[in-house]
């Protein structure tokens, strides 16, 4: 899963240098919360750490589940997060 979400993270900051990335995702606890003024969580500290390497911030936005593709269909925003085949 790591491997998977490091992969997809390189190529979508070559093409994001110095810029915000829009992550639309919901609260999936432990690994991704989200509270009024912060998100915390596993996943958000390795996504967090890759695009700190680049340069790019990274700006976390809640939706449901279908609504996340679609915007990211339609780019309005840059990622899915997380995306978990069980």
């Amino acid at each position: 899963m790591v491997r998977i979400l490091v992969f997809l993270l390189c190529l979508i900051s070559n093409m994001l240098f110095g810029e915000v990335v829009n992550i639309a995702t919901h609260n999936f606890d432990p690994f991704i919360v989200l509270e009024k003024d912060k998100t915390y969580g596993s996943m958000v500290e390795i996504v967090d750490a890759a695009f700190a390497k680049k340069g790019i911030t990274t700006k976390y936005v809640e939706y449901p589940w279908a609504r996340t593709a679609l915007l990211t269909e339609v780019d309005k925003m840059d990622v899915v997060m997380p995306k978990i085949v069980t």
